[in-house]
């Protein structure tokens, strides 16, 4: 009786954190970005990257997200940005070939509905530093997307450091789009 007891209470934990556990849908996701070279706007994107994410509006203090980005699979809409962006001076991909955010507190925003700060820490080229972003989640039944833009200081992150430390050339801010659609599991 006590394991049958157990093995019951387990299986309704699991369930509960199961519910609340989203599988990011890779096709219909995308995190972007995009900064200036020399005035000119240049576009870019994260195209590999894996999330694992544990979100339930009732219960904020459990929530989980973490997504790691395979740098070296960045895309730059410029093929002389695109192979500079992996140079020790800016991403350093053969050091740091990935980057890394992980959440730690999630707060609901009374101002916008669905609208929540994520605080976090960002983990690029070694260093880290904290993340706030401002997202939009929508929860339909089993789906889910989330919607953020938030800026990333590139100084910060020692990222362009020798060949262009004032961001005369790149701009200084790079800023970040993110559109994740998950599906919730079963």
């Amino acid at each position: 009786m006590r394991h049958a007891l157990t093995l019951l209470l387990y299986l309704v934990l699991n369930a509960v954190t199961l519910a609340n556990t989203w599988i990011t849908d890779y096709q219909k996701s995308a995190v972007t970005f995009t900064g200036t070279h020399a005035g000119i706007t240049f576009n870019g994107a994260f195209n590999k990257y894996a999330t694992i994410i544990y979100f339930d509006p009732n219960n904020l203090q459990k929530t989980v997200a973490k997504i790691t980005f395979d740098l070296t699979k960045t895309y730059v809409d410029n093929n002389y940005y695109q192979q500079t962006l992996q140079s020790e001076d800016w991403f350093d991909t053969t050091n740091y070939p990935s980057a890394e955010f992980n959440s730690t507190k999630v707060e609901k925003r009374n101002d916008i509905p669905n609208a929540y700060t994520i605080y976090g820490i960002l983990t690029l080229k070694g260093i880290k530093k904290p993340l706030v972003i401002d997202a939009t989640i929508d929860i339909e039944e089993e789906s889910a997307s989330l919607k953020a833009n938030f800026s990333i200081p590139r100084d910060v992150f020692n990222i362009g450091s020798s060949s262009d430390p004032e961001g005369v050339w790149v701009s200084n801010t790079i800023d970040v789009k993110v559109v994740l659609l998950a599906n919730r599991t079963r």
